[in-house]
């Protein structure tokens, strides 16, 4: 609460962004840059808070970041979810200025800045007016919300006037308030223990399955290898078993403290993700019975596909011909949040049965803030930086003129990332050596007979079955795409010489395998697929870009060159 005088009410929100001034990208939403909203109402007295809860000692308003665009929106999503009654937060950066709207799922946002000034679309002279703001799509919402903004925003700029005649701020009920630094300073601490404590318990190692152990048993419930308690692996599941299991998992992981408790799940109903082939994946929400600016409310959820439809046979090679790769990626995040040379998202949970092969990984949600690597067209001129900690994309694969600065800068920041991990492990800064290399995949010191190498014949796929591939690649380059290729690609003796060379260096698969494994010097824990899909990206203040890496399935000890090539 706070009181209200000639300045008005004046309330401080937590803003859902990426987290900090200096290290953005991995603490969700738990608070790290604050919104200041006056309302002119000198009548106001004692006013409640938002929902948000939280209020500084002091109300700055912080440095603002450049808009990329006029009437650019962040915050969060505008879908209204009709079966939530509280009111949310979106910020529209107009001219450069941060403009913070109140939405009510069911009134719609707010014109003013009193409690019954609910916008009215003929006041905006807007196109949807007689219509429930349910009812508007999407793009109309956006445009809505735009021209309230733009009107709205004079009475920030007189905000900020304003704020040297608040008398007094009062705080109640929520103790000694938190700055940013000491937010990050916890949150930091509260994953250092947590690895610790994962990394002094045995060594949990993976059975080899069949293809009969997926199908037979991917629709059963079983408990966990991790933590011992059954779990779901479904966007339903995870509704069905509820906050008291969501409860008991993050308490299990030690990501929440004892004396809370999760008391509400909200599904994402609108936004589903469908990227990626080796799971599944969605969005929710939390809500804990004590407000803590430590802890996310915006998850992100990873599962396996279902064994059925056009998912199947993607289920069937990550569970069996790609297996362990999700038991390896859990590990990484339990164990190695910690000592990562980059960011990741924050874990809450995860775990998976040897069994079923069913699983489920709980994550801090990534906040993108626009979506500018989603055009799969024709190449639009390139995008300036968004303003600093800002996260970019998500970006896909192979498409660099979607990314917002010189794409040599992007993936050398990748590679140099990959080399501070591989520096760090063989340093032992990333934990016990021995531990890592029975927790992931590793190469190292494997004799020449493990790699089945065949001293008389062929040790890679059957030539019969390669022929298709290499007969698919000749003709791109020569045919279908040789206008983007080099002429000598349609040279009928360069292309005997490529099918000869592509035969040979299958024949010997895997003495070539073994050979890239043979000295220790060259191997290290490794991203099995650094590319700009499985990172996000942002800058500081300075312009300088910082990364955050995602989807370590498949993470292992191996031969650095090859990752090199492969990123």
């Amino acid at each position: 609460r706070v009181r209200g005088g000639g300045a008005g009410m004046l309330a401080t929100r937590i803003f859902s962004g990426p987290p900090g001034r200096d290290e953005p990208g991995g603490c969700g939403n738990l608070g790290v840059r604050f919104a200041v909203d006056l309302a002119c109402n000198p009548e106001a007295g004692w006013q409640e808070l938002n929902r948000f809860g939280q209020i500084p000692r002091a109300a700055p308003i912080l440095p603002m970041p450049p808009a990329a665009d006029h009437g650019d929106i962040r915050g969060q999503l505008l879908d209204v979810d009709e079966d939530d009654e509280d009111p949310y937060e979106v910020v529209v950066m107009v001219d450069g200025q941060e403009v913070w709207i109140t939405i009510d799922p069911l009134k719609g946002p707010r014109w003013g800045l009193k409690d019954n000034d609910w916008v009215s679309m003929k006041q905006l002279g807007f196109a949807g007016h007689g219509r429930d703001f349910r009812a508007l799509t999407p793009s109309e919402r956006e445009t809505c919300l735009i021209q309230i903004a733009k009107k709205v925003k004079p009475l920030y700029e007189r905000l900020g006037k304003s704020l040297a005649r608040v008398q007094k701020v009062q705080e109640i009920d929520e103790g000694p308030q938190l700055s940013h630094s000491e937010i990050l300073a916890l949150v930091k601490e509260r994953i250092k223990n947590r690895c610790a404590l994962e990394m002094r318990r045995p060594v949990i190692t993976w059975r080899n399955i069949e293809i009969d152990d997926v199908t037979e048993n991917h629709m059963k419930t079983a408990k966990g290898m991790l933590y011992d308690m059954e779990f779901p692996w479904t966007e339903s599941g995870l509704a069905q078993m509820g906050p008291d299991w969501l409860t008991q998992a993050f308490h299990k992981a030690g990501s929440m403290d004892l004396d809370n408790k999760v008391v509400k799940i909200i599904l994402e109903k609108k936004i589903k993700v469908t990227t990626g082939n080796n799971g599944g994946k969605f969005l929710f929400e939390v809500k804990y019975k004590k407000p803590d600016p430590t802890l996310s409310t915006k998850l992100f959820a990873k599962i396996p596909y279902p064994l059925e439809g056009a998912t199947r046979t993607d289920r069937l090679s990550s569970s069996v011909n790609k297996q362990p790769q999700e038991f390896y990626e859990l590990n990484c995040n339990r164990l190695l949040e910690a000592t990562m040379p980059c960011r990741i998202p924050r874990f809450y949970f995860g775990d998976i049965s040897n069994d079923t092969t069913n699983w489920i990984l709980i994550t801090d949600r990534i906040l993108f803030s626009d979506r500018a690597g989603q055009n799969y067209g024709r190449p639009k001129p390139r995008k300036g930086p968004l303003g600093p900690f800002m996260i970019e994309g998500p970006y896909d694969k192979c498409l660099d003129y979607n990314l917002r600065g010189d794409p040599k800068e992007y993936y050398l920041l990748l590679v140099r990332t990959g080399a501070k991990m591989a520096g760090l492990y063989k340093a032992g800064k990333m934990g016990d050596i021995g531990l890592l290399q029975k927790s992931f995949g590793c190469m190292e010191g494997r004799s020449m007979e493990s790699w089945g190498m065949v001293f008389t014949g062929n040790s890679g796929e059957d030539p019969r079955l390669l022929r298709s591939k290499i007969d698919n690649g000749i003709g791109l380059i020569s045919d279908t795409g040789k206008a983007i290729y080099p002429s000598y690609c349609t040279d009928d003796a360069f292309l005997d010489k490529l099918r000869s060379a592509l035969y040979l260096m299958n024949a010997y698969t895997n003495e070539i395998n073994c050979w890239k494994h043979a000295s220790p010097d060259y191997i290290a824990l490794a991203h099995v697929n650094m590319n700009v899909d499985n990172a996000y990206f942002w800058r500081d203040k300075k312009n300088r870009l910082s990364c955050g890496v995602i989807d370590w399935a498949g993470l292992g000890s191996m031969c650095v060159g090859h990752k090199l090539w492969w990123w």
